[in-house]
């Protein structure tokens, strides 16, 4: 890991308030799946076992106390296996292997799917069952079933996609049946389906995939997107990018610091290409930037730099992809 470690979140110690190049996590735990937070990370290891780390503001971390860790830490409330973990701003979400959905952490907007209490320090009942994908945002958090996405908490832009119900309970999102592909949000929330994808939430920058215009507060077809999706990941900051079938990424929205990769600081409303990117495995987009794992396991990233995101600096910014140099 790399960048920010104010709050022990790059899992290596503390001590060092930003590391500039990539440091190997201090554990043992094999990661299979990772999801970063505003200041904190989670991930499943390959025995299904949850572990977190980082700041541990409003409980994030899922160990029933206050205290920060900088290095992974297991969470053993959840005694059965772990499939999904998504790290929102200052919430977590985990799915199990029976579909069921744990939420801890801040609790402010109703994101951790539990009625009157400000936080939940760890995991304990369930708050949905049968998921199959998951989403933590900002202040609100979604999952993916048979019969559709769920999603819970804020609805202040339209990301519950439910037509902004006051509520913050649990809710189907209307117009999204038969949804087959993974959710993703941050105040906006956007899934992929037999249909292609559909988008809704905060759009002020074009991030619901429409073209822009004012939040969708129910699903609208992401007409400017590519039908034939793998990945979307929506950043903090009110851009995109998304991974086709194609292997080719594609970012899109708000475009200050260069994050989208295009060689300016231009907004796109319609998605464009990071300039020089090799086809893609993998994609992921933080508040002003965004890296890409090649097909042959090379990383590049690009976009804000002033804490070392981008693996090398300090520099302001990139506007382009450049490889990240491993030790």
């Amino acid at each position: 890991c790399w960048g920010s470690n104010g709050s022990g979140q790059l899992g290596v110690g503390g001590g060092e308030a930003e590391i500039f190049a990539p440091r190997r996590v201090d554990t043992d735990a094999r990661f299979r799946q990772l999801s970063a937070g505003a200041s904190h990370l989670c991930g499943v290891d390959d025995m299904a076992q949850l572990y977190c780390w980082g700041s541990n503001l409003n409980l994030a971390l899922g160990t029933g106390d206050e205290a920060n860790r900088d290095r992974p830490t297991r969470v053993v409330a959840v005694a059965t296996e772990i499939i999904e973990v998504r790290a929102g701003a200052f919430h977590t979400c985990a799915s199990d292997v029976f579909g069921d959905v744990y939420c801890w952490g801040s609790n402010s907007r109703g994101q951790c799917g539990v009625p009157d209490v400000s936080a939940v320090p760890r995991p304990s009942a369930p708050v949905l069952d049968g998921a199959l994908a998951l989403a933590s945002g900002d202040s609100h958090s979604c999952a993916l079933r048979v019969d559709g996405v769920w999603c819970w908490g804020s609805a202040e832009r339209g990301q519950r996609g439910d037509g902004g119900a006051t509520s913050p309970e649990r809710r189907l999102v209307p117009a999204v049946e038969g949804a087959r592909g993974r959710v993703a949000g941050w105040t906006s929330t956007c899934e992929t389906g037999p249909f292609g994808v559909r988008c809704w939430g905060g759009n002020e920058h074009g991030q619901a995939g429409d073209g822009g215009g004012p939040d969708r507060e129910t699903p609208v077809d992401a007409s400017s997107l590519p039908r034939e999706v793998v990945e979307i990941e929506q950043g903090a900051n009110n851009h995109a990018c998304l991974l086709g079938e194609d292997r080719r990424v594609r970012c899109w929205g708000f475009a200050g610091s260069g994050r989208l990769g295009d060689g300016t600081e231009e907004e796109r409303r319609a998605p464009v290409e990071p300039v020089g990117l090799p086809n893609a495995g993998d994609v992921a987009v933080g508040a002003g930037h965004g890296c890409a794992l090649s097909l042959d396991d090379r990383v590049h990233c690009w976009g804000l730099n002033l804490s070392g995101q981008l693996g090398e600096g300090p520099e302001g910014k990139r506007p382009f992809p450049a490889e990240v140099a491993f030790p």
